[in-house]
């Protein structure tokens, strides 16, 4: 982890990141569950930029205590999503 990403996950205000991350998701969910034809769109399935910054926050040991399947739990935690063993 890089200096700045780790001033990131210290500064003031970093409890606000779940919730901050939760507001983004619903958002995210609102737009895309909008009408039928956004639902069954594939550009909706992740939400690309709070994935990031959960990624980073994972990465950096930092709880956040959200779940949701815009942001697939298996690439948080750098899994196969749907993986099989073999």
């Amino acid at each position: 982890m890089d200096v700045q990403q780790s001033y990131w996950l210290r500064r003031p205000g970093v409890a606000d990141f779940g919730p901050a991350l939760t507001e983004a998701l619903n958002l995210h969910k609102g737009y895309w569950t909008l009408t039928e034809e956004r639902t069954q769109d594939i550009d909706g399935a992740v939400v690309l930029a709070p994935l990031a910054m959960a990624c980073l926050a994972y990465d950096g040991k930092l709880p956040f205590g959200v779940e949701s399947p815009f942001v697939p739990k298996c690439l948080l935690e750098h899994a196969w999503c749907g993986g099989f063993p073999t």
